[in-house]
Order: structure tokens, then C-alpha cells, then sequence
């Protein structure tokens, strides 16, 4: 499975024609291929970001399904569009928990959504915690993502997660009444 951050038009480019590491982080500036052209490929996974500037769950929904209908109609498949609502990137502590608490928003939309809340800075701000001391944070997190209908996570700590979402899975769909 591939990803593509969108938004940054030269990671996407990148990506579309193979070139290299395209984590969106490490790549910037301006592209002189057309949109048009890069839309032409239908064989990859487009991750429909956000804008940084967006902050409330409902700005993020209503950007992305923008988004969305603009990349169906370029002829991007709708089985190939993930849906990231962009924990972090600007936003506030706040912004944070608000968009985990309100993820059932974005799973309503009909494609899988992506949550990759792992080791960000809102955990550390709120637990005072460095970077690698965030796993609780990132569990909890990650849990509450999958109460809400979340269903790929992007996660550091793989085997600790996926423990606490077999769990958590467990106990969502369980119908057994104690008497």
C-alpha cells in the first residue's frame, strides 16, 4: 500500500513516477507538472489531506469531502481514497481531542479513515511527557479511534497497539450479558 500526501503537490508527483523516499515531510517548493497530469495515474493511493489552516472537525469534514469529489472527478477511484483528518499539524490541544472525539463524523463519509494521533505532541503537552514516554497517550487515543470507526492507524509502537485494539475490538463487539 502506497500513501500520498496530496496537498503537497511535489511529494505527489514524486511518488506518482517512483522516485525515491516521498515522505511528505521531507519534500516542498513548487512543481512545474499540472494537477491535470498527475491525476492521470488511477493506480495509486491518495490520501485526501487537509489544510493546516482547517482546525474544527466540521472545517476538516467539509475540506475534505471537497477534496474528495475534486479527486473522483479527476478519475482518482473511490476504493483508493483514504480520509486523514490530520491530527497535529497546527492545531491545538484542543482541535486534537475534539477531532478524535468527533472521528465517527469522518467514518460517516463512507471511506476508511486514518488516524495517526502516535506519539504527537498533544499527548506530551497533556501528559508533560517527551516523545518516546507517549504510548499510554497514543493507546488511549488509538482505542478511542477504533470506538469511533477508525480503521487503519498509523502507529510507533505496532505490537503494544495492536494488542490494545484486539482488546478493545473484543470488548466493542461483545453481546454477552453478566448475570
Amino acid at each position: 500500500m502506497e500513501s500520498v500526501d496530496v496537498y503537497l503537490l511535489y511529494c505527489a508527483i514524486k511518488a506518482h513516477f517512483g522516485e525515491g523516499d516521498y515522505n511528505f515531510h521531507k519534500f516542498g517548493g513548487k512543481s512545474k507538472v499540472s494537477r491535470k497530469s498527475f491525476y492521470k495515474r488511477k493506480d495509486r493511493l491518495f490520501f485526501v489531506k487537509l489544510a493546516n489552516r482547517l482546525k474544527e472537525y466540521d472545517d476538516i469534514k467539509d475540506y475534505l469531502v471537497d477534496r474528495i469529489d475534486f479527486a473522483i472527478s479527476k478519475g482518482v477511484d473511490r476504493k483508493k481514497i483514504i480520509i486523514d483528518p490530520g491530527i497535529g499539524f497546527g492545531k491545538t490541544v484542543e482541535n486534537n481531542f475534539e477531532i478524535i472525539n468527533n472521528l465517527n463524523h469522518f467514518v460517516e463519509l463512507n471511506f476508511p479513515v486514518l488516524l495517526g494521533a502516535s506519539r504527537k505532541s498533544f499527548i506530551g503537552i497533556s501528559l508533560n511527557l517527551p516523545e518516546n514516554d507517549r504510548l499510554e497517550g497514543s493507546l488511549a487515543a488509538n482505542v478511542i479511534g477504533l470506538q469511533q470507526g477508525v480503521k487503519i492507524f498509523r502507529v510507533h509502537d505496532v505490537s503494544e497497539t495492536n494488542k490494545a485494539l484486539l482488546i478493545a475490538n473484543k470488548i466493542f463487539n461483545s453481546n454477552h450479558l453478566i448475570s
